[in-house]
Parts: C-alpha cells; structure tokens; sequence
C-alpha cells in the first residue's frame, strides 16, 4: 500500500529545497561582480537543484512532483519581488525544468 504520507513530506521537502536553490542561485548570480548569470540561473542551480530533490525525495512521483512546483514555486516568487516579469519565467521556465531534470538523471545513475 502506498503512504501518502510519506509522499506528501517528500514532495513538500524537495520543493522547499529546490525552492532554496533556484531563488538562492538568482540572488547569487546578480552580485554585480560574478557576471555569470546565464550559466548559473540555466545550467548550475537547476542542475544542483535537481540532485539536491532527488536527495530528499525518493520515489518518482514525489521528485517530479517538487521539481515542477519549485520551478513554478521558485519563478512566482522572482516575478512577485519584481525581479523578473512573467515572460521572462515562461520563457525560462522549460529551460529551467530541463535542468532540474538532468539533475534529476545524474542523481539515479550513481
């Protein structure tokens, strides 16, 4: 029998933890002196975000779960401090998942 329970806490945590990640990286990538923003928003905290869920979640359906709700998590929250508009988090937001993705896979092939 499935828990849901155990389910539940596992794609709360992992949104929570991607959540972290992506909002963090943002915040991180913008200090004027780092210039790095493209490959750390798309590339760095998606990728590490992605192992990061998989670390905290365990069965499938929980991880894919987190993973789309802190990327839908993590954009709402860039667009409501009016760090970024709502085109750009549609835009990005494929790329962003493609990377919490092979995080993701880089986390099961261990």
């Amino acid at each position: 029998m499935h828990n849901w329970k155990d389910s539940l806490m596992g794609v709360l945590v992992g949104w929570l933890t991607g959540i972290l990640f992506g909002v963090g990286g943002f915040i991180l990538s913008r200090i004027p002196g780092t210039h790095a923003m493209g490959g750390v928003v798309f590339l760095l905290v998606p990728i590490a975000a992605g192992f990061a869920i998989t670390l905290v979640s365990h069965d499938l359906e929980s991880v894919s779960a987190a993973a789309i709700l802190a990327t839908i998590g993590s954009l709402a929250i860039l667009i409501a401090m009016h760090m970024e508009t709502l085109l750009c988090a549609v835009l990005a937001f494929p790329l962003l998942l493609l990377g919490l993705v092979i995080g993701i896979v880089l986390h099961q092939l261990q």
